[in-house]
């Protein structure tokens, strides 16, 4: 989606003046070092977890704010790790926007959200998308509120375990259990869980110890993460419930990562929320990060195996040991390599050549030039035993564009702001809290308007708007394929038996189709006109018509087997124009494609359901840049002579110049009009191809 400036200025000098607070408890950001010994003290009698014997395996436990959290997960960024965020949202409609506008002010992407008392039904998954990631809810059966789900991100390989509890009830809680697949250790499985309050405490633990057991059954354990909200408090050690629940989690092996309180009034609190963790797994960072988008505050770990090979914790660079660095200074080298060159004299040697060469062979002379000057400008080699580090990328564009970096920073205020309300809890901090929240909703939803309002109203063009709605309504999905597949009731894991099968598939299945057809003695001329055609003439091209196509090719498109990119030819046009012109007028002549133009790179994208079976994909070609300059040429020709005939259907609207799907709906609309006006019955009959 564009990126869109706001239409109108916002005034923010009341956001600034609401932070001036006085009344002795100005306090800065320094003096919360120590926010957990003051924030959740012993004053109401409970113990606190960091006396017991586990503190040392979380050495990095603390509340924390956006800048703390930021920094945090910057020096502890790593793809191998899985960085979790646990909420009870107390309804995923009212927390929805909060949630993004956290998420906008994480610089690192969190692998995975945990979600309690999500308050909907599966049939609104849609209305609460996030882009990048995948949204999975159980609601709550037969009754109002509770429910669980999941934000995944969408890079991540999982899979829902449906067979782990398989005639287990939920009558004492709510869970959903994943399984994430990882190449760096053991795959995580994750148990989302939410305890009601009403229910008996002891029945929960006893239906929660069957369901771990059943998880060890099952042989899905691996890295057993189980986290949620489980109404159970953690810092009220003299509770019989309290110790019995602990130790069913010690028994398992399953130690807490949070150890202060999770949900915090004027008179109480609690220690409600937590993510457990096995023994086997490392805690980079742990903790509570203070902010109000229900009345329990978010925790959130970063957890990565202990044991993983150290040659694992790298990734290997795409296409084996070769990359291509498309950066400012490369273009230019490149650039200054075509000017270096001497076109001229390769041309005339093409010419020259076209005495005992075909075409084709003519086409792999040029080809062979080109790419030896675009590898020396964008190729990188690396040796065989170099990796690169495997560092988790940065946010690459906020989760909600209206935010900008002033209104970021105004959220960040809100949320020191919170701190103190909930450090000194006196009326005045309280007030002045609410004031600015209050205040800084009002200035979002604006920002909000007026960002939409502006996309729009700049959109003249019906592809425009569309593109904008549906860039809204679906947000990007994974574009990752599984690493396993049923084939033949076998699971198949080895990458070249996959490729082979999902080769075999794509070339077979037209065949297939083709055989289900039954047999007729009409042939598809028959519906043709009776009319004779003259041949289609392809009449030489020219300098002019060979740039323009050149300037026309998209240049977000993906490199095809040769790894040239669109963006490099065209840095190229003035340079190849002259070449390209006498090599396809040669083809032309020798009624020759270029084999080499002919390969296209092959990839299977899912459709719905099962990931694991094959014609659930269909497959995409993705052309090599050249290969396209020689289809547009062709295709003006043969559209020129199919236009100058008349051969193509009148009513044929869709993929023809000056033609929409529009035109369609409008030639419908007016004969169903023309019938009604005379008296008539319209019987439509809609076919999909």
């Amino acid at each position: 989606m564009a990126s869109v400036s706001l239409s109108t200025p916002i005034t923010f000098s009341h956001l600034y003046d609401a932070f001036t607070i006085n009344d002795g408890i100005s306090e800065s950001t320094e003096h919360f070092t120590d926010l957990a010994s003051v924030v959740f003290s012993n004053d109401s009698g409970t113990d606190s977890l960091e006396n017991t014997n586990f503190i040392n395996f979380l050495p990095h436990c603390s509340i924390t704010d956006f800048n703390d959290i930021n920094l945090k997960l910057k020096n502890n960024a790593s793809s191998i790790n899985l960085n979790i965020i646990q909420l009870n949202c107390r309804s995923l409609s009212k927390s929805y926007l909060n949630i993004k506008t956290l998420l906008s002010s994480i610089n690192y992407k969190p692998s995975l959200i945990a979600l309690s008392e999500t308050w909907i039904s599966a049939d609104f998954v849609e209305l609460y998308a996030i882009e990048g990631y995948k949204l999975l809810l159980l609601p709550r059966k037969g009754k109002r509120g509770g429910g669980i789900g999941y934000y995944v991100d969408v890079n991540l390989d999982y899979e829902i375990c449906d067979d782990v509890a398989i005639g287990m009830e939920m009558k004492f809680c709510e869970y959903l259990v994943i399984k994430i697949k990882s190449k760096h250790s053991a795959n995580f499985t994750i148990v989302n869980c939410y305890r009601p309050p009403s229910t008996n405490v002891n029945d929960f633990i006893g239906h929660l110890s069957e369901l771990l057991e059943c998880i060890d059954n099952s042989n899905t354990r691996s890295n057993l993460i189980v986290t949620g909200d489980f109404n159970i408090d953690l810092l009220n050690k003299s509770n019989k419930a309290t110790n019995k629940f602990l130790d069913t989690m010690y028994s398992y092996n399953l130690i807490p990562t949070i150890l202060s309180a999770t949900r915090v009034t004027d008179s109480h609190q609690s220690l409600l929320d937590n993510i457990f963790v096995s023994t086997n797994l490392g805690i980079n960072i742990s903790g509570i990060l203070l902010e109000d988008i229900s009345d329990h505050f978010v925790t959130f770990a970063t957890i990565k195996p202990i044991q993983v090979d150290k040659k694992l914790s790298q990734i290997p660079l795409p296409n084996g040991n070769i990359s291509y660095k498309y950066s400012k200074a490369n273009f230019y080298y490149f650039k200054n390599l075509l000017d270096g060159y001497d076109w001229d004299n390769l041309h005339q040697l093409l010419i020259d050549l076209r005495s005992k060469d075909n075409s084709e062979l003519l086409f792999n002379t040029f080809l062979d030039v080109f790419l030896a000057l675009y590898n020396t400008a964008f190729k990188i080699d690396f040796p065989k035993s170099s990796y690169q580090s495997a560092r988790t990328p940065k946010r690459e564009k906020p989760i909600l564009p209206w935010l900008t970096p002033e209104l970021l920073r105004f959220c960040k205020i809100k949320s020191h702001l919170f701190k103190l309300y909930k450090r000194f809890k006196t009326n005045v901090a309280k007030i002045k809290y609410r004031n600015y929240a209050r205040n800084l909703k009002n200035i979002i939803k604006k920002a909000e308007k007026d960002y939409y309002s502006k996309l729009f109203n700049n959109k003249t063009t019906n592809e425009e708007i569309w593109k904008n709605i549906n860039a809204i309504m679906k947000p990007a999905s994974s574009k990752q394929i599984n690493n396993e597949y049923l084939i033949n009731g076998k699971t198949i894991t080895d990458p070249k038996v996959i490729c082979e099968e999902f080769n075999n598939y794509f070339i077979t299945i037209g065949d297939k189709i083709a055989n289900q057809i039954p047999v007729t003695n009409d042939r598809p001329q028959d519906f043709l006109d009776k009319k004779i055609y003259p041949s289609c003439f392809l009449s030489p091209t020219s300098i002019d018509e060979i740039r323009t196509t050149i300037t026309h090719l998209k240049q977000s498109s993906s490199p095809g087997p040769d790894n040239i990119h669109p963006s490099a030819i065209k840095i190229a046009n003035n340079y190849i124009s002259p070449i390209l012109v006498t090599l396809i007028n040669y083809s032309f002549t020798d009624a020759i494609f270029p084999s080499i133009l002919k390969q296209a790179l092959v990839i299977p994208i899912y459709k719905a359901d099962d990931k694991k079976d094959l014609t659930n994909y269909r497959p995409i070609s993705v052309l090599n840049a050249f290969s396209k300059i020689y289809e547009n040429i062709i295709k003006n020709r043969l559209m020129s002579h199919i236009d100058k005939y008349n051969i193509i259907f009148n009513h044929q609207y869709g993929f023809r110049k000056n033609y929409s799907t529009y035109m369609s709906i409008i030639s419908l609309i007016d004969k169903i009009t023309e019938n009604l006006n005379n008296n008539n019955f319209t019987l439509a009959l809609f076919l999909d191809f």
